[in-house]
């Protein structure tokens, strides 16, 4: 299923979400499932549809295709779990059940259909003890607060903490890359939830490197706030 690489460099990563829907409006049309207005279902219309009726599966199904993004660029298999969340999709969505096993555009590979589909929901969640801790974009919580979030450090043109570091001590920077701005825009989004505790992961030499800047501000090391009684 990995997209030609020069595909890849004029349409981006949408090329696979494009590419992701296309699969899901072909087995809606062989399956004769349609609109209330008896339509086959468009992407624009699919999506909003999805997003209308049960916005958690819309989360769900987005951070797949992200995640799925990432298992084939580094080569990992994807169609058993792709089929898995089209049997969940499908089931919650439409109430109709497919068969993974006898379905003709899905044949090609063995799979057992999914006993409870609530193990799929919850791929995306740490569980610490009886704790359920949820992974998510920043901008998938936009709007919310919680008593604790962990900002994690990721990588858009360069590390998302670490270009910002002179922000988060204090200080600023005479000029920002256009990616930069993001990087502090999301990260505003991101550190304005929490109303307790905030927690930001960054790369230990960064951390090092501005830590007289940082404990003056009331940062405290993970290994710290550990120790205290």
């Amino acid at each position: 299923m990995k997209i030609d690489q020069s595909i890849i460099q004029k349409e981006g990563v949408q090329a696979y979400y494009n590419r992701f829907i296309l699969i899901f409006l072909k087995i809606l049309r062989l399956n004769d499932i349609k609109t209330e207005e008896g339509k086959y279902y468009s992407k624009t219309y699919f999506l909003r549809f999805l997003r209308e009726q049960d916005d958690d599966l819309f989360k769900f199904t987005y951070r797949f295709f992200a995640r799925a993004i990432l298992r084939i660029e580094t080569g990992k298999p994807i169609i058993k779990h792709f089929k898995y969340v089209i049997f969940v999709v499908l089931s919650r969505l439409f109430n109709f059940q497919i068969d993974l096993k006898s379905d003709g555009f899905m044949q090609g590979m063995t799979i057992s259909t999914p006993k409870d589909e609530k193990v799929l929901v919850k791929e995306n969640t740490y569980i610490f003890h009886d704790l359920n801790i949820e992974l998510d974009r920043v901008h998938g919580v936009k709007g919310q607060t919680h008593t604790a979030t962990l900002y994690l450090e990721t990588v858009y043109h360069s590390k998302t903490v670490e270009s910002i570091i002179e922000y988060i001590t204090g200080g600023s920077k005479e000029k920002l890359e256009a990616y930069e701005e993001k990087h502090l825009k999301v990260a505003y989004v991101a550190m304005t939830r929490p109303t307790d505790l905030l927690c930001i992961s960054m790369d230990e030499e960064v951390y090092l490197k501005n830590l007289e800047q940082l404990s003056t501000l009331g940062w405290v090391h993970y290994t710290e706030a550990l120790s205290i009684q």
